[in-house]
């Protein structure tokens, strides 16, 4: 996406900050961080009201601290408001020289409460407050809190929200855990014997980590050594830390599969009810198949991907145990992604489309998309012979709920060809060039165009 947005919030509620900040990186958001994205040489007024200036939409945390003490917070939204009057105003003058003028009511705010309405929205420090947040206070706001894990679903449906009214693609955060996970984690792994000051030497320790992994300091290893001694030091039985530096080794540029595989090998025999552990090792033995598989050694491929297939299945019978909702349904579709596209490169077509089939339900289920998942499954259908009627049917029906998704158009324009649509393809392509301007969808639209 082309717009900018800005991110304003209390540096007391830094940690939901930081992880709304990297949810929207993630998913292509050009959103500004003042911790992050400012440039420690500039004048600290003078670069914000800037950025303000400069966004198309502005994403507020509201909370306790964010109208306590400190004016700046104030400030930010009082510009951002000044910026949208003036916006407006010349929206005006301009419609009354040209009555077509469309021109955007920017920057748009999006309010986000950090915690329950209540007083604290009514409560002003001053005269200037009042005038500013009573302004605030008429918006629509969306529910941004939670305890613990995220249970309800408020945090990744509010995330879901924000990602359409920005244009893009919003998929839940399930590889690097987060802050709050661990926490939870050494709370519930130390009940009888809880003793805050290693739990913080912990807690210190992954903070470290990461904002090491944010600066691209080249001891990330080492630290994740460090960190995962002190944590064997504490006698705390923890799953989170061979788990978060597996899963930190496998998204590496060059991913180091073999020691990541390890690693989850470990835990999985550490940890024999937790589906995490063999997810991860089924994952990394399906990574390890398509390297030997791209470089010819098929038989070596197959023995990695029958292994794969064991440690996924056993991830899928473990989630039917007691297991936190949301982490199950969150799981479970990786699980029943992966044993699809193992069984795909087996071979083994039949079964593939009924563990894709069970994928696609908790997709739609939980709003996800997995794009190879689809392909997968168009595939295969018309692999199978599946009618290519049947197959459109059920692409428009994905189309209705994810409505910016390139992929969907463009394996619809090619079903719309397979019964001679000629004009249903072209529109279907042309969709998917809009969407996603790659020589492979202008190639596509081009030859319909002919």
């Amino acid at each position: 996406m082309s717009n900018k947005v800005f991110l304003s919030y209390s540096w007391k509620d830094t940690q939901i900050a930081a992880r709304l900040y990297y949810d929207l990186v993630r998913s292509n958001v050009p959103i500004w961080r003042d911790q992050i994205d400012g440039d420690p040489t500039a004048d600290f007024q003078e670069e914000f009201l800037q950025k303000i200036d400069e966004c198309d939409f502005f994403i507020m945390l509201d909370s306790p601290n964010y109208r306590g003490r400190s004016n700046w917070c104030c400030t930010e939204v009082q510009r951002c408001l000044e910026n949208q009057k003036q916006r407006r105003d010349a929206k005006k003058n301009n419609q009354k020289d040209d009555p077509k003028d469309d021109q955007k009511d920017d920057p748009q705010i999006i309010v986000c409460l950090l915690q329950e309405d209540g007083p604290w929205r009514t409560q002003y420090k001053n005269e200037e407050h009042k005038l500013v947040f009573e302004q605030i206070n008429k918006l629509k706001y969306l529910k941004l809190y939670y305890e613990g894990y995220d249970d309800d679903h408020t945090y990744d449906s509010t995330l879901n929200t924000i990602c359409k009214i920005l244009g893009v693609r919003y998929e839940s955060w399930n590889r690097i855990p987060t802050y709050q996970d661990l926490k939870d984690e050494i709370k519930n792994a130390a009940k009888i014997k809880y003793n805050e000051q290693i739990a913080n030497i912990i807690l210190d320790g992954f903070r470290n980590i990461f904002t090491k992994i944010e600066m691209h300091y080249p001891n990330v290893r080492e630290s994740f050594q460090v960190w995962m001694d002190d944590c064997k030091n504490a006698k705390i039985p923890l799953f989170f830390p061979r788990w978060t530096y597996a899963v930190w080794l496998v998204n590496q540029d060059e991913p180091n599969l073999e020691e990541a595989r390890q690693y989850f090998l470990e835990l999985t025999k550490l940890f024999p009810e937790d589906p995490r552990g063999f997810r991860g090792y089924g994952n990394v033995m399906m990574a390890l198949g398509k390297d030997l598989f791209e470089i010819g050694d098929l038989e070596e491929a197959s023995s990695c991907y029958h292994e794969s297939l064991q440690y996924l299945q056993k991830a899928e019978s473990l989630l039917y145990e007691p297991y936190n909702q949301h982490q199950k349904e969150i799981c479970l579709f990786g699980v029943l992604t992966n044993i699809g596209v193992t069984l795909w490169c087996l071979g083994n077509r039949s079964e593939a489309l009924c563990y894709n089939r069970k994928a696609l339900e908790v997709m739609e289920t939980k709003n996800l998309f997995r794009e190879e998942l689809v392909y997968d499954t168009f595939s295969i259908m018309k692999e199978k012979g599946c009618s290519p009627i049947d197959i459109i049917r059920w692409l428009k029906q994905l189309v209705l709920k994810y409505t910016l998704e390139p992929t969907l158009y463009k394996l619809l324009g090619f079903s719309y060809d397979a019964i001679r649509a000629y004009n249903d393809a072209h529109t279907a392509f042309k969709k998917a060039y809009e969407l996603c301007p790659s020589e492979e969808n202008l190639h596509n639209l081009n030859n319909f165009e002919k």
